[in-house]
């Protein structure tokens, strides 16, 4: 047993409580499995440990929920934040590179400053309004990727990331007027 297997039991059993609830809201859910987060745990920095998400729709409120846990006390001085964009993000094989996937057309949403205490998991929720000329935006079809960047508060922006998190996010299909 190492010193970790507290720590990652108490992880799982967070995410286990958070993937019951987003069952109950109807919600989409994404974890990391036990290998990843075992691996992260290791590495020592802070990192996005599960999301939960709504749908996009014309006009409608979208809601993002992420955990992320920080195993190192290094990170507990400074602020951490998220940056969210939509956009094929996930073609960048570097996480700075990603923001130059980003979509123009939509709004970017970066959370304000958090720290998660030092082995512990924390939950944050962003939310946004789809524009409402979402049906001539250039995201079409049944989902719209998302990214999300996990970076430290004191570097001038998100090309410090920690890590990053890509989902592709239901679209209703009535948002396309059909």
């Amino acid at each position: 047993m190492t010193e970790f297997e507290p720590k990652i039991a108490a992880t799982h059993a967070e995410l286990d409580a958070a993937e019951a609830e987003a069952g109950e809201l109807g919600a989409h859910f994404l974890r990391l499995d036990d290998h990843e987060i075992r691996a992260a745990w290791k590495r020592g920095n802070p990192f996005f440990t599960a999301a939960m998400w709504d749908h996009v729709a014309v006009g409608e409120p979208t809601r993002l929920w992420f955990w992320v846990t920080n195993p190192a006390s290094g990170w507990g001085l400074g602020a951490l934040h998220i940056h969210t964009f939509f956009g094929p993000g996930f073609l960048s094989p570097t996480t700075e590179g990603a923001l130059e996937y980003r979509d123009q057309l939509w709004p970017v949403l970066t959370s304000a400053g958090f720290v998660v205490p030092v082995g512990e998991t924390r939950r944050v929720e962003l939310g946004f309004n789809a524009p409402m000329d979402f049906a001539t935006r250039p995201i079409r079809g049944p989902h719209a990727p998302f990214n999300a960047l996990l970076y430290v508060g004191e570097h001038t922006g998100p090309a410090a990331a920690l890590a990053r998190l890509h989902v592709h996010v239901p679209v209703r299909v009535t948002a396309w007027g059909l």
